[in-house]
């Protein structure tokens, strides 16, 4: 059976509505004399979450999909010894996202306009996150 389009971006809203989780769970956890700035970056990261995954969400709709809101297995690091550990994470975590968003990207590249420009602004966030994040890493 064939990976269609739709499957892959379903692929990304689930990724996406793990990322929400995982971001909420660290600012839960999060601690230490950073702790208020930090929580405050990774609630703001849970809320993008949920944007993006909304976004994708109503794109396979519009692409006569069907959203697939449950979550992949949740596979992100649950404590740490320090807040750098769960930034180092934060920034593995979107690395990746940013290699899946690519991946699509090149796949529809010339051949969809609408879905190529969407998908490039997701990218963009994604890039900015990570560029934030690196930003972040190296105070500590």
């Amino acid at each position: 059976m064939a990976v269609t389009i739709i499957d892959k971006l379903n692929h990304l809203l689930q990724d996406e509505i793990v990322g929400m989780h995982m971001y909420l769970h660290y600012s839960f956890i999060v601690s230490g004399p950073n702790m208020i700035p930090l929580k405050q970056y990774l609630t703001a990261q849970a809320a993008d979450g949920l944007r993006h995954a909304t976004l994708i969400g109503d794109k396979i709709a519009s692409l006569g999909g069907t959203p697939v809101t449950k979550a992949l297995d949740e596979e992100f690091p649950t404590s740490f010894d320090n807040a750098k550990q769960m930034l180092a994470a934060c920034l593995k975590f979107e690395k990746e996202g940013i290699g899946e968003y690519t991946s699509l990207l090149h796949e529809v590249l010339n051949k969809d306009i609408a879905l190529e420009m969407f998908l490039k602004t997701i990218i963009a966030d994604e890039i900015h996150h990570v560029e934030e994040l690196e930003k972040m890493l190296k105070e500590f």
